[in-house]
């Protein structure tokens, strides 16, 4: 699973983390908020929900078809981070392709550990108090 979110992150990355993507993007984004409220629904439904489904499964949890909004958090964190990294990346005009798939690792493993260490009694699901 982490090597197939890997590659495709790795793919996802060249298309957004192109400036004129990222212009077009923000600006379309700051200008339109259907056009970010249709961008929010489909990474959620194509690329999030898939991970934390395929993440259940790999952990032997719940392998239940449903995705709760608390369980769409730490993705959302990961994806998130990954296109702040872009826009840093950019904005210093440091864009790096060996330190981008070193850096969706990284937000691989942080989401990989955080999962890990869920359990079906705790999980993002349950309060933990």
């Amino acid at each position: 699973m982490r090597d197939r979110f890997q590659r495709f992150y790795s793919a996802y990355t060249e298309t957004i983390f192109q400036p004129v993507w990222m212009r077009l993007w923000h600006f379309a984004s700051l200008r339109d908020a259907e056009v970010y409220g249709w961008y929010r629904e489909v990474v959620q439904e194509q690329i999030l929900k898939p991970l934390v489904r395929e993440r259940r499964i790999e952990l032997g949890h719940n392998p239940g078809f449903a995705v709760s909004p608390a369980e769409l958090e730490a993705p959302w964190l990961l994806h998130g981070g990954l296109l702040n990294y872009g826009l840093r990346q950019q904005v210093t005009g440091q864009a790096d392709r060996d330190a981008r798939d070193s850096m969706i690792r990284q937000a691989l493993e942080m989401y990989m550990l955080f999962t890990a260490a869920q359990t079906p009694e705790t999980g993002p699901t349950k309060d933990p108090r």
